[in-house]
C-alpha cells in the first residue's frame, strides 16, 4: 500500500500557487539597473521576472520613478512599452504621492517627459507640496516655480537663455501646455465651478 505523503504533496503545491518571493537585494539591483539606463538588464530582469514591471522598492518607487532620477530614457521607453503605469504613485510615507512626470519634471529630464506624456501621463495630477501647509501642486506648477527661480537669479537674460538647464524647463513648460497642463488653482477653480452648476 503506497503511503501519502502529505508534507511532500502541499511543498509541491506551494511551488505552483505560492507568490514569488524575491529577496530586497535583488529588486533593489533591478530598480538600480532602472536608475542608471541598464537597458539589457532591465530587459533580461523583467523576461525573467515579468512582475517586476510594478514592483516597488522599500521607499515605494517603481522602475519608471526611478529612472526620472538621472532621465534614463531608454529604461522609460522600454517600460512604458511593456506597460508600465505612468502615472502610478509613489507609496512611500514622505514619497509626495509623485508620479513619474513629476519626477522627470523636477529632473529637467525633456525626453522622459515627452514619453511619459506620449504614453498617457496626466500632466494635471497633483502633488503633495514640498513645504508644509502649502497647497498640492500640478507639475506645471512645480516647472513654473523653477522657471521663476531662474527668472530671479539670472540678470543677463542672454546668459540665462544660454543655461541649458533653463532651456529644458522651458521646452518641458511648452510640452505639458501642448498636452493640456493646468496650474492647480485653476483645476481646483473649474472643479468649484462645475459644483455650482
Amino acid at each position: 500500500m503506497m503511503t501519502i505523503r502529505w508534507k511532500t504533496i502541499a511543498i509541491i503545491l506551494a511551488c505552483f500557487f505560492l507568490p514569488t518571493v524575491h529577496p530586497q537585494d535583488t529588486i533593489e539591483s533591478f530598480l538600480q539597473a532602472c536608475t542608471d539606463d541598464a537597458v539589457d538588464t532591465v530587459r533580461a530582469a523583467l523576461q525573467q521576472h515579468p512582475d517586476w514591471l510594478h514592483i516597488r522598492s522599500s521607499h515605494g518607487e517603481t522602475c519608471l520613478h526611478v529612472a526620472g532620477i538621472y532621465g534614463a530614457s531608454t529604461v522609460t521607453r522600454t517600460v512604458l512599452l511593456k506597460g508600465a503605469d505612468p502615472n502610478v504613485r509613489s507609496t512611500y510615507e514622505h514619497g509626495l504621492r509623485m508620479h513619474p512626470l513629476s519626477w522627470n519634471v523636477y529632473g529637467g529630464h525633456v525626453t522622459n517627459v515627452r514619453l511619459l506624456l506620449e504614453h498617457g501621463a496626466d500632466p494635471n495630477l497633483d502633488v503633495d507640496p514640498m513645504e508644509t501647509g502649502a497647497a498640492p501642486e500640478t507639475v506645471l506648477d512645480i516647472v513654473q516655480r523653477i522657471i521663476g527661480a531662474f527668472d530671479e537669479n539670472y540678470n543677463d537674460n542672454d546668459q540665462r537663455n544660454e543655461d541649458s538647464r533653463y532651456t529644458a524647463f522651458r521646452e518641458i513648460e511648452e510640452l505639458l501646455l501642448k498636452y493640456g497642463a493646468k496650474n492647480y488653482a485653476a483645476l481646483t477653480s473649474v472643479e468649484e465651478l462645475r459644483s455650482e452648476l
